[in-house]
């Protein structure tokens, strides 16, 4: 049934998964149909994709509206409605031909996103934390290599850190670089890494949006949890970026836990690859300016690398 967002809210707000899972075949079925494959996918398949994607946005765009706006009364999206939609739609990303997850899915999400911040941000947390296995890499490079410039290139980010939606961008841009934005380590247990496979994109993010404070400290997490084969490639430079670009660089370490979290990623890199790092003497200079820097600020593993 099509529900009118603006003026009837008590009805959305009975909303739940239970409803659409109950009365529609074609959801109870997607177990079997993961396991059978996708090779006669039915018509009206698609058209249901289409569908209950376009209402979840419609509820999300409705629910952010209310945020915005005095007039409206405030809507937040039901729990029982959108933790078991997100592990749906999770399980159709990593399952479904690419061309038809994108189109029918992912797609249309990105689209509503700077209307509708938060299926976005849900769909690629449930992914990181649900693709643990080494067989979703690929498809994870092909969702992370489609969104990634996509969502640099909308407005919301290019005015960020403007605006009533700062802290949604953040938590987005967050997940772009394969981190959750609640300091879950979700790589930690995993023994494959897809952010060598990514490293074009994280240039591009790096370029747009890095050197805003909260977004540094999200690269400095990246590089200490999953950037260790980037380090001497990107790493280096991509601090050294973010430093010329930001207006005060000093306030990229308005946390504490920023300054030493650089540090401890200077301090590894320098453990692991002297000998590598020395023989390159301009990336030696750009390496020590960084030293130097967070040396003077009171980080003592950096005086150590001075030593």
């Amino acid at each position: 049934e099509e529900v009118e967002l603006t003026t009837d809210i008590p009805k959305i707000s009975g909303l739940s998964f239970d409803h659409i899972y109950l009365l529609h075949p074609l959801v109870r079925a997607m177990p079997q149909m993961l396991d059978e494959g996708f090779d006669n996918l039915r018509p009206d398949l698609l058209v249901f994709f289409d569908e209950i994607i376009a209402f979840n946005n419609k509820v999300n765009k409705h629910s952010q509206m209310t945020q915005m706006s005095r007039k409206h009364q405030f809507f937040q999206v039901p729990r029982d409605w959108g933790e078991p939609f997100y592990k749906l739609l999770t399980d159709w990303m990593l399952h479904l031909p690419f061309e038809i997850a994108e189109q029918h899915i992912l797609k249309p999400i990105i689209l509503i996103w700077e209307d509708a911040f938060e299926p976005l941000e849900k769909l690629l947390g449930s992914i990181l934390f649900s693709a643990k296995d080494q067989k979703y890499e690929a498809r994870i490079i092909q969702i992370w290599q489609l969104t990634i410039p996509a969502i640099l290139n909308t407005d919301a980010v290019k005015n960020h850190p403007v605006g009533w939606h700062k802290a949604e961008t953040e938590n987005t841009l967050s997940c772009l670089l394969l981190i959750d934005r609640y300091g879950f380590d979700i790589w930690k247990e995993l023994d494959w890494n897809p952010a060598p496979q990514l490293a074009n994109e994280f240039d591009l993010w790096v370029e747009t949006v890095g050197h805003y404070p909260a977004n540094f400290a999200t690269l400095i997490r990246m590089l200490r949890i999953i950037g260790s084969p980037l380090a001497l490639s990107h790493g280096i430079d991509w601090v050294t970026q973010c430093f010329q670009k930001a207006n005060d660089r000093d306030k990229l370490f308005k946390s504490d836990a920023t300054l030493s979290a650089l540090a401890g990623f200077l301090f590894d890199l320098w453990q692991q690859n002297e000998s590598e790092l020395t023989s390159k003497h301009e990336l030696l200079q750009r390496y020590m300016a960084l030293v130097d820097y967070l040396a003077a600020r009171g980080a003592q593993l950096a005086v150590e690398i001075q030593r």
